[in-house]
C-alpha cells in the first residue's frame, strides 16, 4: 500500500525497486548473486510483467 492507502500496482512496484536498485549502484546480476533469483525473474519484477512474492 502507498501512504494514501491504494494498492500498489506490480508495475509501480517494480519501478520503485529498479530505482532503488539503480540508486544503490547494483545491477540486475549483482542482485540475482545475493538473492538466488534469476536475473530474468528480477527484470519481469521490475518492468511488472510478474508479481513479487514473499517466497
Amino acid at each position: 500500500m502507498t501512504d494514501d492507502g491504494t494498492a500498489d500496482t506490480p508495475a509501480a512496484m517494480g519501478a520503485r525497486l529498479r530505482i532503488a536498485r539503480e540508486q544503490c549502484g547494483a545491477t540486475l546480476t549483482g542482485v540475482s548473486r545475493a538473492t538466488g533469483i534469476a536475473p530474468s525473474t528480477l527484470s519481469r519484477v521490475e518492468t511488472g510483467r510478474r508479481r513479487p512474492t514473499l517466497e
